[in-house]
């Protein structure tokens, strides 16, 4: 069979391939063999095929060419089980809807109850479809006024430091907990991972203070029992002494009040203090603080899986592993750039944005229905006048206020509840206004019943006219003038 170099090559890569389907790794292994002149049966035996199946491989390859190998044909293979319209129903259920139980998401197994397919196929079709719902990530928009001037103030510093400046990520890891386990762990062993109790004796908290070189990767430490103003200045006075004095000092640090207590603002306005310049992130943004990142390192390598029987204990911890973090330190690199970031931000407000106003239109307060009071034991002429003079359907009382006596009355758009009030008096200035399309000929109708009908222009814009229920209740109809 003729083979161009090419071809032969790409063959031979298909032949070797780890990922692609089986029936194209045997199709090349069998073609490169009808390349070097062997037989159809001999190449059948090796491919544990018939040799009608190489005849008809050697006639796609001569049509087709490497386009061709391992390619079903059409109309052949297993056809699909799933009925049609189900994949589009399950991506719908997944989107809009959830469980009947109420459960936050859906699983394998309850979208397959529900649609009438097997869990697997669910799965597939999740996958096709990049939907994962029972996974969810957090994140949270920052509301702070003046989030894009600081967002461009920080990463043009990370990503432009100035010259002759030393640029520190500063925060503080509060509540830093001495954790002991209520028995001892056991070690890993073959086929079983370590093991550690789910709960644990706490021996106290220690708050720490960090700050990064970002140039070095360096990292300042500090161990200190509180957080509060007087702390962070004895840790600006740590820093202030590591950097020689012909350097400025930038630091990005959040917008914690302890922060800007009047002490530290007394002291930065020393004009020995003149090189230190402070960046504050946006309110809701540590993301946006590279010391973060280091304070996930060690937690993750020292302090999640760590024992410590005490403060000290967890204290030597932590100053061991930041003095090795120091002694081959690794500077963390920014590099998404402002703009970036604020066209993501921006594509989130407006989806926030978006979902609110679809939340406050579904949930807007709402006139459920007006109240209005009657006598006791007049049902009947209630009935009389709000169902047969003004057409309203009567609503069934729930059977806990049946036994009270009155009426419930439905239209287009309005309800009314007539309750009875022992010491009736009719309402005769605040009065339900009902928007009818049929001003006129609710008027006659009222008037034809015998009761008062009384015209009144004075509302701009508005026809209106009053009416008064068989107990005086005065009732307003109105409809925008033409």
């Amino acid at each position: 069979m003729p083979v161009s170099a090419d071809q032969r090559g790409a063959l031979g890569r298909m032949a070797r391939s780890t990922s692609l389907p089986h029936r194209a790794v045997v199709q090349a292994k069998g073609l490169l063999l009808a390349a070097d002149g062997v037989a159809n049966q001999e190449i059948a035996r090796r491919c544990e095929v018939d040799s009608d199946t190489v005849r008809r491989w050697r006639r796609r390859f001569a049509d087709k060419g490497v386009d061709g190998v391992g390619v079903i044909a059409k109309g052949r293979g297993r056809k699909p089980s799933i009925p049609a319209g189900t994949v589009e129903e399950v991506v719908r259920l997944t989107h809009q809807e959830r469980p009947a139980d109420g459960s936050t998401h859906w699983s394998t197994r309850s979208m397959a109850t529900r649609v009438g397919i097997g869990k697997d196929a669910v799965a597939r079709i999740w996958s096709d479809h990049g939907l994962k719902p029972w996974k969810v990530d957090t994140f949270k928009i920052s509301n702070d006024p003046r989030f894009e001037e600081k967002l461009v103030d920080v990463v043009g510093l990370y990503l432009r430091p100035p010259s002759r400046a030393v640029v520190f990520s500063f925060d503080e890891k509060t509540q830093c907990q001495a954790l002991d386990r209520t028995q001892p762990s056991l070690p890993m062993k073959r086929g079983r991972a370590g093991t550690m109790t789910h709960d644990y004796k706490r021996n106290g908290t220690i708050d720490l203070f960090a700050a990064m070189n970002l140039a070095t990767g360096e990292v300042l430490t500090d161990l200190r029992k509180g957080h509060a103003g007087a702390d962070v200045l004895r840790f600006f006075k740590q820093i202030d002494a590591t950097v020689p004095r012909g350097l400025s000092i930038h630091v990005v640090l959040d917008n914690l009040s302890a922060h800007s207590t009047p002490e530290i603002k007394k002291w930065l306005a020393h004009r020995d203090r003149r090189r230190w310049h402070l960046h504050y992130t946006p309110t809701s943004s540590s993301w946006l603080n590279l010391i973060e990142r280091w304070f996930k390192e060690l937690t993750d390598r020292r302090l999640r899986r760590g024992v410590f029987t005490s403060v000290a204990d967890l204290s030597a911890a932590i100053t061991t592993w930041a003095e090795h973090w120091n002694t081959d330190p690794k500077p963390f690199i920014w590099k998404a750039t402002a703009e970036d970031i604020i066209t993501k931000v921006q594509r989130g407000r407006d989806t926030l944005r978006q979902i609110k106003t679809q939340t406050t239109t579904s949930v807007r307060p709402m006139i459920h229905h007006v109240q209005l009071c009657m006598p006791r034991a007049q049902e009947a002429a209630a009935r009389g006048f709000y169902a047969g003079v003004l057409g309203l359907a009567e609503v069934p009382k729930p059977s806990a206020l049946a036994r009270r006596g009155g009426a419930w009355f439905r239209g287009a758009g309005i309800e009314l509840h007539l309750g009875v009030d022992d010491d009736f008096r009719p309402a005769g200035k605040a009065h339900p206004g009902l928007l009818v399309d049929d001003l006129d000929d609710r008027a006659a109708c009222i008037a034809g019943a015998g009761g008062p009908v009384t015209w009144d222009d004075g509302f701009p814009g508005m026809r209106r006219f009053y009416t008064a229920d068989p107990f005086g209740n005065r009732l307003e109809f109105l409809q925008p003038a033409t």
